[in-house]
């Protein structure tokens, strides 16, 4: 009797064992707050040069931060708002238009234009 409750025992313990190891780890998504605070996390490094340095502008450095934006912006077009609460509605349109204008700066040349009325050197 003791050798059966020792051959069962061994044997459950092996099916745990396969069991938890042939479980693909779960992947979790993101809640929309962890997501807006990506973005605006990832919005920030994007505009603040490394300390020391002035912001890179060479059109390698702009198209890569262009792509950047695609990709979140993609990130946040996929967010379902009938799930969120009014106030993550908000949020989200206001995250959704920065970025939109962000992509349109680019898209439109506004690199080119480095001093405007609103920005430039005269505005510090």
């Amino acid at each position: 009797m003791n050798r059966i409750n020792k051959a069962l025992s061994l044997l459950a313990g092996a099916m745990l064992l396969a069991g938890c190891a042939s479980k693909a780890p779960e992947t979790v998504a993101p809640t929309f707050g962890e997501l807006a605070t990506q973005i605006w996390q990832a919005e920030t490094a994007l505009k603040t040069p490394a300390p020391g340095s002035l912001t890179d502008m060479s059109m390698a450095a702009l198209a890569e931060r262009q792509q950047q934006r695609l990709l979140l912006q993609q990130r946040l077009l996929a967010v379902d708002l009938a799930k969120l609460s009014e106030q993550e509605q908000i949020d989200h349109a206001i995250l959704a238009y920065r970025l939109a204008d962000e992509i349109d700066q680019y898209r439109f040349g506004a690199h080119f234009t480095p001093l405007t009325s609103e920005s430039g050197f005269h505005t510090f």
